[in-house]
C-alpha cells in the first residue's frame, strides 16, 4: 500500500501492527514494490506483526521522510511515531530485502 508522506497517521490505518517498515523509493522506481512482493509472503507465513509500506520522497516531504539522508532508503517507525530509525542498505532489491530480513531476525 503506498504512503504519500503527507499524513503519517495513514501508515497505520486499520492496522493492528505496532511497527512499519517504509520503503522510500525514487519517484518512478520499482525496487520498493519488488521488495514488498519478495518479503510479504514470509511476513504473512511467519505471522510477523510488521507492516511494509512504500513511499516516495519528494522535495516537499515532511516529518521523518524529510530526515531521510538520501532520496531513497528504509525507515522503521512505530505506531506512535515516537521512534524512527533508518536501516542502512545499498539501493538494490537484494540489499533492501537483506536489510529488512536482518531487522526482523534481530527483534
Amino acid at each position: 500500500i503506498p504512503f504519500s508522506g503527507y499524513r503519517q497517521e495513514d501508515i497505520f490505518t486499520d492496522a493492528s501492527e505496532f511497527y512499519a517498515v517504509l520503503l522510500v523509493d525514487k519517484s518512478g522506481a520499482n525496487i520498493g514494490s519488488q521488495v514488498m512482493l519478495d518479503i510479504a509472503s514470509s511476513i504473512r507465513k511467519l505471522n510477523i506483526p510488521l507492516l511494509i509500506r512504500r513511499a516516495t520522497k519528494t522535495n516537499s516531504s515532511q516529518g521523518f521522510l524529510g530526515k531521510l539522508e538520501g532520496e531513497q532508503g528504509i525507515l522503521v517507525v512505530n505506531k506512535g511515531m515516537s521512534h524512527h530509525s533508518e536501516l542502512k542498505a545499498d539501493y538494490s532489491r537484494e540489499a533492501w530485502y537483506s536489510a529488512i530480513k536482518d531487522y526482523i531476525w534481530s527483534k
